[in-house]
């Protein structure tokens, strides 16, 4: 009787299951390296969309030159808002609600981005500061140092 219906075997040495597990590891690992790289471009894109939207609001709804539109846009968010209002203070109804929108949900996004961009730049630093000093040579007395504190803990381990 030779039944090969029972036998989970497929030749391969490995089950369907290791590699059904091996095959999500890699479509797991994959995912999170492009959610990676999408994190690391969110933050400034999300930026960027916000400061195209109040130029697009300002060249299509009220009719300002790019020059104009980009700077609303940009003393919008930069200023809390302060700037926002200064082009004309006799606004309608749709444009008294688009600008408090636009800066209260702007500002949190620039301000969000910026402190994104100073914590990359603060983790690049910081490692570059780690790798001078792990690269450092020692002097005499680091050298001593460290001896000192190798046979205090040498005398301390041992047990008589």
């Amino acid at each position: 009787d030779d039944d090969d219906d029972d036998d989970d075997d497929d030749g391969g040495g490995q089950s369907v299951v290791g590699t059904a597990g091996a095959d999500f590891e890699a479509l797991l690992s994959a995912t999170q390296s492009a959610f990676m790289k999408l994190y690391a471009i969110l933050p400034i894109a999300l930026l960027i969309a916000w400061i195209a939207g109040g130029v697009a609001y300002g060249m299509q709804y009220e009719g300002w030159s790019l020059t104009v539109s980009v700077y609303f846009a940009m003393t919008a968010l930069t200023t809390a808002g302060l700037e926002a209002a200064d082009v004309d203070p006799h606004h309608d109804t749709f444009t008294n609600w688009f600008i408090a929108f636009y800066v209260m949900f702007g500002v949190g996004i620039f301000g969000s981005t910026m402190g994104w961009v100073a914590g990359k730049l603060f983790e690049h630093y910081a490692r570059l500061g780690m790798r001078e000093k792990v690269h450092k040579r020692l002097a005499k007395e680091d050298l001593e140092f460290a001896s000192l504190l190798l046979a205090n803990t040498n005398k301390n381990n041992r047990r008589f």
